[in-house]
Formats: C-alpha cells, structure tokens, sequence
C-alpha cells in the first residue's frame, strides 16, 4: 500500500509555531522594497529563463522537504508583510504552487522569522547580505547601492564598509566606476571588467590632474581636450602601444616562468593567479585606451577632410 505523502508543515499548518517564528500564508507576503537595486536591467530572455530554471530547481527541493529555513520578514506600520530576505525562497513557494497545482495547499504556508523595529539601514544592509552570498553583485549594481547610501543616507564610505562588513577600497572602488559614463557603459555591456575599468578611470584621472583639469565627484572624469592634443593623437598612441607592449613582455614571462604548468594547471595558487589577472586587465586597460585613440584619429581626419572641401 502506498504511503500518503505528509506536507511539510504537517496536515495543518498552525498558526503561530512559537514567539518569533511564524506560518504565513506565501500568497500575502509583499516584495523587499530595497530589492529591486540589486536587479540587474535589462533582463534578457536568457537572464530570466536562468532565474526561472534556478527557481523550478527551488520548487522541487521544497517539494521533496530539503528546504527549512524560514523566511525573514517584518510587518510595517500598514500591516503588510514584508520581505527581507528570503526573496528566492518566496519566489519558489508561489512557482511550487503553480508547477504542482493539485499539492498547492502544501506550499501555500511558508515559515517565517519576524523582526521588529527594522531601520531603513538594517533592511538595506540584510538585502545586500542576501544578493551577495547567492552570486556575484553587478558591479554597477553595487555601485549604484553604494551612491544610494553615500547621497540618499548620508553615509560615508567608510560607514557604508562598516555596516556591510566589508573594506572601505572595497566602496572607493565600486564608486569610482560612476565617474566615467563611457566606462560605466562599456562595463554594463559586459566590455570591461570592473578592474580594468577602475585602472581606466585612475589613468584618466592622472592625465587629467596633470593637465590642470582636475576632476568633481560624480561627474565624468575625462575634461575636454585640448585643440592641440586632439590634434596630434599619433603621441598618444605610441605611448600606450609602448605600454601594451611592455606588459605582453610581462605576461610572457609570468606565463613561461619556473613553475607556471603547476600552477596553471591548479588555479588555486592565489598568488599567480593574480598576478595573471592583474597582467590580463592592464592588457585590457592598453587595448581599450589604443582603440579610443584610433577612433579618435579617424573622426579628426574627417573633420579635417570636411573642412577642407570646397563650398
């Protein structure tokens, strides 16, 4: 005979389990307001079949009884219930209900653990806490919660390293990257990893700081040029084909040094494998910099070009 299969929460789930711990009905568990900054835009189709394809894989350890932890929660002064963090598991309860229709009732009561007297600065931190341990942040994402406590919250870099637990290089870093709208975009597009892009806003910086133009925070980085070094790119381009060259010499050497095959082949050794991906980013740094120029060079050459045709 076969067995009857037990929901998880028992026949009926009670109401209260004990003081802080509570059975909830998943259906009126309303979204964590602060999630959407972590939500990265636009979503392509392949982004959400990934999401709904991690989701269905939820659904079906909370079906098979794997899945205990309970959601944490908190009832705001309209008394709805809100997220704070938990929003997969919530999100899988609601497909569970979907995806096994005749089993509803045994996904429609989910645990929940309370918290009252939740700061806007607590909630956001359990919400960044939450992204961080499921998968790496945007980096434009996570720079744009940064700004968002830095402007919004007043506060400063080294409060936000505090509350989140992590280094203040950490902040400095990601905030740099909405200096340069050039360099914010070409890392959105996936042209630019985040290092690479930092090292392309400091150089900026250093050229512009040696040119007198200096720099104001949340603005682009790059001044405007000068007529005379727009017009003599040709400088420009030798120097950074020099430094590109200069660290493919480097990277040769790091690859065919004494003991790279062992290491190349256990991607553990922390040390070289840095080291290899500081060479490959300043490489990255040369190669972008070199295609600016060029760009740069074609479009004065038609502008000289329509300058001098006739009427």
């Amino acid at each position: 005979m076969a067995r009857r299969r037990k929901s998880v929460y028992g026949d009926q789930p009670p109401a209260i389990e004990d003081e802080l711990i509570k059975r909830v009905d998943v259906t009126l568990i309303k979204d964590n307001p602060y999630q959407w900054i972590f939500r990265a835009q636009p979503r392509t189709p392949e982004q959400r079949q990934e999401e709904r394809s991690f989701l269905v894989r939820l659904a079906e350890s909370i079906r098979r009884g794997e899945l205990y932890h309970p959601l944490m929660v908190t009832k705001t002064r309209e008394g709805e219930i809100r997220l704070v963090s938990g929003t997969a598991r919530r999100d899988a309860h609601l497909l569970a209900m979907e995806i096994f229709p005749e089993e509803a009732d045994r996904f429609r009561y989910v645990r929940c653990i309370f918290v009252d007297n939740l700061t806007v600065d607590e909630w956001m931190m359990r919400t960044y806490e939450e992204n961080s341990i499921r998968r790496p942040i945007d980096p434009i994402k996570e720079a744009e919660f940064f700004q968002l406590l830095r402007d919004e919250r007043g506060l400063t870099q080294r409060e936000i390293a505090h509350m989140l637990g992590i280094s203040e290089a950490q902040v400095s870093s990601r905030l740099l990257l909405l200096t340069d709208q050039e360099v914010r975009q070409a890392v959105e597009r996936g042209e630019l990893s985040a290092t690479a892009a930092r090292a392309l806003v400091r150089a900026s910086r250093r050229k512009a700081k040696a040119r007198g133009g200096g720099t104001d925070r949340g603005k682009k980085v790059s001044e405007p040029r000068s007529r005379a070094a727009e017009a003599a790119p040709e400088g420009e381009l030798a120097t950074w084909k020099g430094r590109l060259w200069r660290e493919m010499r480097r990277l040769e050497a790091l690859l065919e040094g004494p003991g790279s095959e062992e290491k190349g082949a256990n991607l553990m050794e922390d040390a070289w494998t840095e080291a290899l991906l500081q060479a490959l980013d300043r490489i990255e740094v040369c190669l972008v910099r070199i295609k600016r120029v060029v760009v740069r060079g074609v479009q004065l050459d038609q502008q000289g070009k329509g300058a001098s045709d006739p009427p």
